[in-house]
């Protein structure tokens, strides 16, 4: 099990106070149940496991979460070598197919995740990320199904949140490469939401991972705008930022990253986002031949 993710865990419940007592709770509907896809019937991508051999690349895809709840919040996982976004940052390449264009119906009488009756509850045009999650009001429904006409790429998981009672268990994880490998996961991970549903079982966080590999505080401000439109509808950002920043072990670059820091701050308090940040973690000097400069650590 990923020490990153358990990390992240205890440093999110701590900065809330100490307790998960103030989040408000949004059940994860969707955990287990059968996706009726175009493929056939698929598994992998309701088991809240993010392995990257267990995707579903087909285009039209319906899960049957029941009725009940009035409004969900719905979210995707996509695979590419893990980076939430592919020309976010200079400082290296990213590959990665993104769920770009569909749309996303819902039916109260379907039977199979084909028959019955569909309206349209939201489409997603030119979406750029690989995990990303949006509300559709879902009163009187029981299924809900995305519907592409083009290559999905390879999606890993799909999960239904109820949203009717305006829960805020929701988190964006933006960060470096750290966040981007420490929150990928292998056969033997767990997830940072399947961590936090172990130690408080009424609760089960929607999660979406946004670690980019070789990332700086600059050029994050300078799409600070996506970050918002593609991540700026949940309550929480759990922010690990600073090692690149830091790179070299000196402090020449020290005062424009807390600028951008506060940047970042107080862009997410703006839209009502609570940003939690991890300390930068130390290198291992012997091999990196260089440490994070103290200054960044009282930053």
């Amino acid at each position: 099990m990923n020490t990153w993710i358990k990390a992240f865990a205890t440093v999110s419940i701590l900065a809330l106070g100490g307790s998960a007592m103030a989040i408000k709770p949004n059940k994860l509907l969707s955990r287990g149940q059968t996706a009726y896809t175009s493929s056939g019937e698929n598994h992998y991508i309701t088991d809240g496991d993010l392995t990257n051999w267990k995707q579903c690349t087909a285009k039209d895809i319906a899960i049957n979460v029941g009725h009940g709840p009035s409004r969900l919040f719905i979210s995707w996982e996509s695979y590419g070598d893990c980076a939430w976004a592919t020309d976010f940052t200079k400082g290296c390449g990213h590959t990665g197919t993104s769920l770009r264009n569909f749309k996303i119906l819902t039916s109260s009488n379907s039977t199979n995740g084909q028959d019955g009756d569909w309206i349209l509850a939201t489409e997603v045009k030119d979406n750029p990320v690989m995990s990303r999650g949006v509300y559709i009001d879902f009163d009187g429904m029981s299924w809900f199904r995305f519907v592409s006409e083009e290559n999905v790429g390879q999606i890993l998981e799909i999960e239904a949140f109820d949203a009717s009672n305006n829960g805020d268990d929701t988190w964006f994880f933006m960060g470096t490469s750290i966040s981007q490998m420490g929150l990928k996961q292998q056969d033997t991970d767990s997830t940072t939401a399947n961590i936090i549903h172990g130690r408080f079982p009424d609760f089960t966080p929607a999660m979406l991972r946004g670690g980019i590999g070789c990332i700086n505080s600059t050029e994050v401000v300078a799409h600070l705008d996506d970050y918002l439109r593609y991540a700026g509808n949940v309550k929480y950002w759990a922010i690990e930022m600073g090692t690149n920043d830091a790179w070299g072990g000196g402090d020449w670059n020290l005062e424009t990253y807390k600028r951008n820091m506060q940047t970042i701050i107080d862009a997410a308090k703006a839209h009502g986002i609570e940003p939690i940040l991890a300390r930068i973690i130390a290198t291992n000097e012997s091999k990196a031949g260089w440490q994070v400069n103290p200054k960044f650590l009282q930053a």
